[in-house]
């Protein structure tokens, strides 16, 4: 070819016009020409040189292909009839998720070979990596992959295994095909997605990949056609399976089969069924930390699939959690309190009394007895002398919430109520003219000895009009985190004695101890960053 058509974009419909050249020799010529290409071309070199990958830092290509030099070539041991471009380019595409036009320049071929590299390699996984790691027959991995938190809740014997299902959105491009746009629609999300469903264990190995299903169906129906059409022989009668609320019409299923079912309750829950949607996700956001990590490594997933590579989408999925699970890390929480389990066990037989409290006496309502204390930045002093609540280690914190989630968010609600300037609690002070004057706490089965009880209001983090009441009874002749005796929120899973909620621990956490150690708020620049219009300014 003469030079005016040896350009990237320019020579390749010329080859497609030879009808009589195979597939195979497309791609051979294609090479050949770039090869040559280059060559004559001595001003421009591929980035990545496969050939010497010494060359590359190491830094540099675990941040392009995911993985380091050793875990690349155990890849490519897999891949016996890809070439370690081919590999790469694959890899690159998973990690970074360029056009095919930008990673033929980066690797200096068409944009034609790119694409059928990424084929080869997902045909060459899928057939020999894949069915090693992803929907085994091996039941010995499933009960290999429990832990000792998930084992001990759960009562989960050494013959049994626990799973995990949650069902992940892959969001795709919207269709110009009016029934497969239908198919694709979701009326919950509001956007084109198909679902697959991820089964995993309790430490993050992901054991099962099914599908992808539309998005028309829910979760339950989803999950019973995956037991009625995929073989998952090893799941047994008497394994434990952890769903999340969107599974609940699949409970009846499931329990059929043998199976131990455990589902998060709705709505206001007493202590018990708190107590124990406590437990489900003190296991279950393993695989909400799957589906971030899978998203977090392989920027693909993290993008609307295109139409044109929808109908291998899937299968690269299933390659990328196969990868997951060749170079697995345990996903695990709480390793430094072993006896965490344990705990969670004995609390989960306690009462919530203070529930009977407020209710009985309905101190949500009444406000006459109680005094307002506003925090600033001016006056903490003067109210933590007038409040006397203890001051409180992170141990401290860890022992009330037993886990870390609740202290994470404490913080995000604090920033969120002191937008304007003020943090407000209400100490209870009986009213003599008040029916609340003189409240027994030991008729209700709380010893204390000089109690004070404390309230506060907060804002639903989901819904606007939605607020929670937060009541905290301390015993001021205490100290430390033996001065708070009992708490109970309003909301969904206030009443638990299992930890608590993140609306307890946001007063907890600044009472005790955001406003002596420093506060830092998560991003506060972001509420600067566009125009709030004022109620009702119009």
């Amino acid at each position: 070819m003469c030079n005016e058509h040896v350009g990237i974009l320019d020579y390749w419909p010329l080859v497609l016009n030879c009808k009589e050249v195979s597939s195979d020799d497309y791609k051979e010529i294609s090479d050949k020409m770039f090869i040559y290409y280059h060559e004559k071309d001595t001003d421009r070199h591929p980035p990545f040189n496969l050939e010497q990958i010494d060359t590359i830092g190491d830094s540099d290509f675990v941040a392009w292909f995911a993985f380091d030099k050793a875990q690349f070539k155990i890849i490519c041991s897999f891949a016996t009839n890809c070439r370690l471009q081919q590999v790469a380019i694959f890899l690159c595409k998973l990690r970074t998720a360029l056009s095919n036009e930008k990673l033929g320049f980066l690797f200096g071929v068409s944009r034609e070979t790119i694409r059928t590299s990424i084929q080869a390699v997902i045909e060459d996984l899928t057939e020999k990596m894949v069915p090693a790691f992803i929907n085994t027959n091996d039941r010995s991995t499933l009960l290999s992959h429990k832990t000792p938190i998930s084992s001990a809740l759960f009562e989960i014997g050494e013959e049994n295994g626990c799973v995990i299902f949650d069902a992940t959105y892959r969001v795709v491009q919207k269709s110009q095909n009016f029934s497969g746009q239908k198919e694709l629609w979701s009326e919950q999300k509001k956007m084109p997605l198909n679902k697959p469903m991820v089964g995993c264990a309790p430490d993050g190995y992901i054991l099962f990949v099914l599908g992808p299903y539309d998005a028309k169906h829910n979760d339950a129906a989803i999950l019973k056609d995956c037991f009625n059409r995929y073989d998952v022989n090893t799941i047994k009668n008497g394994d434990t399976i952890l769903v999340d609320r969107g599974f609940r019409d699949a409970l009846p299923f499931l329990k059929e089969k043998g199976l131990k079912v455990y589902c998060p309750g709705l709505g206001q829950l007493n202590t018990n069924a708190a107590n124990e949607s406590r437990f489900v996700t003190k296991v279950r956001w393993v695989i909400e930390q799957v589906f971030g990590r899978l998203k977090m490594k392989f920027k693909l997933f993290a993008i609307p699939a295109q139409n044109s590579t929808l109908c291998h989408d899937y299968k690269s999925l299933v390659v990328a959690c196969a990868l997951l699970n060749l170079f697995h890390s345990p996903i695990l929480s709480d390793t430094e309190h072993e006896d965490i389990a344990a705990e969670m066990k004995r609390r989960s037989l306690k009462n919530n009394n203070l529930n009977a409290v407020v209710e009985e006496h309905n101190l949500t309502q009444v406000r006459a007895p109680y005094h307002d204390i506003e925090y600033t930045a001016l006056d903490n002093a003067d109210n933590n002398q007038l409040l006397n609540f203890p001051q409180l280690s992170k141990d401290d914190l860890f022992d009330i919430s037993l886990g870390k989630y609740q202290i994470k968010n404490a913080v995000s609600y604090y920033a969120e109520h002191l937008k304007e300037g003020i943090f407000l609690v209400q100490k209870f002070e009986p009213n003599r003219r008040h029916r609340t004057a003189n409240i027994d706490f030991r008729k209700y089965g709380i010893e204390i000895n000089k109690p004070l009880l404390i309230k506060a209001l907060m804002k639903s983090r989901f819904r606007g009009g939605k607020q929670h009441y937060i009541f905290i009874l301390l015993d001021n002749e205490a100290v430390g985190r033996q001065a708070i005796s009992e708490y109970y929120c309003t909301c969904e899973s206030g009443s638990r004695t299992v930890g608590c909620c993140s609306h307890i621990m946001a007063i907890i956490w600044y009472l005790g101890w955001g406003q002596y150690n420093g506060i830092h708020l998560p991003n506060p620049t972001i509420t600067k960053a566009s125009i709030t219009i004022p109620k009702n300014a119009y």
